[in-house]
């Protein structure tokens, strides 16, 4: 029988601070990264939102630009003219993935629903959970989808993703860096961090919905 949740497209949560920076340029660069893996918007959904945004504040232009330098679509004007949106546990609960950009969020996703954590990951986290699957092959323990279902094999790879994953020896590694913290010249890093760590998993994605 067929569930509500395998008609509707995958979700995805990208979660920061304020929304107005990290999370902003993490939902711009997973949609071109999926994009360009083959999916169509139909059946992916990519939104963000941040743990202590200021809901109605102006996203970040730094962080606009250099995101922009990274991803191959350009038609990103809603994206970044649309306000920020404070994190609700309606959004936690409806993603079949949450990406954070640093532990502090994980944390705080965990709090408003603690079922979730299965499927809570920091970025940096996913990413190199994304590079052991890759490494070792797709595991055959529980059987990947159909190749015409991406949608399940999209909820088979957060599976994976969970049983991946490992402690890190400095658990520092695990989060993207504010800019608005840190620092406005800590910008590039930061969104060099957050590109390399989506490239990653764009591999694994691609890897994924590739297999016979």
């Amino acid at each position: 029988m067929t569930s509500a949740n395998t008609l509707r497209p995958v979700r995805i949560l990208v979660v920061c601070t304020a929304n107005i920076c990290r999370s902003p340029a993490m939902e711009m660069l997973l949609q071109d990264s999926l994009s360009r893996a083959g999916l169509p918007p139909d059946e992916v959904d990519v939104a963000s939102s941040g743990v202590d945004a200021l809901e109605g504040s102006a996203r970040c232009a730094r962080s606009r630009l250099l995101a922009d330098a990274h991803a191959e679509a350009q038609d990103n004007e809603a994206l970044w003219t649309s306000p920020s949106r404070l994190l609700r546990v309606e959004q936690i609960a409806s993603a079949d993935l949450v990406l954070t950009a640093a532990r502090i969020h994980r944390g705080a996703v965990a709090r408003l629903l603690p079922t979730a954590r299965g499927r809570t990951f920091t970025l940096l986290q996913a990413a190199r959970a994304a590079d052991m699957i890759v490494a070792n092959g797709l595991p055959e323990v529980v059987p990947l989808p159909q190749a015409d279902d991406p949608r399940g094999r999209l909820r088979w790879l957060v599976a994976e993703l969970d049983a991946a994953r490992g402690p890190v020896q400095n658990p520092d590694d695990d989060d993207v860096p504010d800019p608005h913290l840190t620092g406005d010249a800590e910008h590039e890093p930061a969104m060099a961090l957050m590109a390399s760590a989506i490239e990653r998993l764009g591999i694994l994605v691609t890897t994924v919905l590739g297999h016979p």
